[in-house]
């Protein structure tokens, strides 16, 4: 049997952006010591206006809109800007002087950062209809339902994840977030 953790909103906590211009909700991070250099961190935030994103040098990070409609990421010359819809995944570096503007109204975005020097990792939605696999082995993985519900292993309602290793089958009829994090 594969262990799991379920997370609901209770284990959430918000937090002001490094740069003060909004919040985010972590999901989850490691290590959660205050002190500790952070080797990953998952996050989902509110995006109510364009402007700039904070830097986090030695850091990747990894974007996916998950509402609205889009953003368009400009990377100050560091790589060619581009619009990014709703659940597509981008990656680009944390310490690229990064500025987002909103393609409509506000929106959400999953957010996936990954110390360059501990961790590696990515971010894909997918559709579950009936009984699917979720699988990357010596990966942890971060199963956040956006839609639906699942039944199995463990109930799921919109909002709420199941943090697994390596592997794990879920069952119900739901969109999810698989968020896929290899420690180096």
């Amino acid at each position: 049997m594969v262990a799991f953790r379920r997370l609901t909103n209770a284990d959430y906590r918000w937090v002001p952006w490094k740069n003060g211009g909004g919040m985010t909700q972590d999901l989850l991070k490691v290590p959660c010591a205050a002190d500790a250099e952070t080797h990953w961190r998952i996050s989902i935030a509110r995006i109510e206006r364009s402007g700039p994103f904070s830097a986090y040098p030695g850091v990747e990070r990894v974007f996916m809109p998950l509402d609205g409609d889009g953003v368009r990421l400009d990377y100050g010359g560091a790589a060619p800007a581009c619009d990014v819809a709703p659940f597509e995944a981008v990656r680009f570096g944390g310490s690229w002087p990064t500025h987002c503007t909103l393609l409509g109204g506000p929106c959400r975005a999953f957010n996936l950062m990954l110390s360059q020097a501990h961790a590696a990792g990515g971010l894909e939605c997918r559709r579950l209809r009936g009984t699917a696999p979720f699988a990357a082995p010596g990966a942890i993985l971060l199963l956040y339902c956006l839609t639906g519900q699942v039944g199995a292993p463990t109930p799921l309602e919109p909002g709420d994840a199941l943090c697994v290793e390596e592997a794990a089958e879920l069952s119900g009829d739901a969109t999810m977030i698989e968020a896929r994090i290899r420690p180096l």
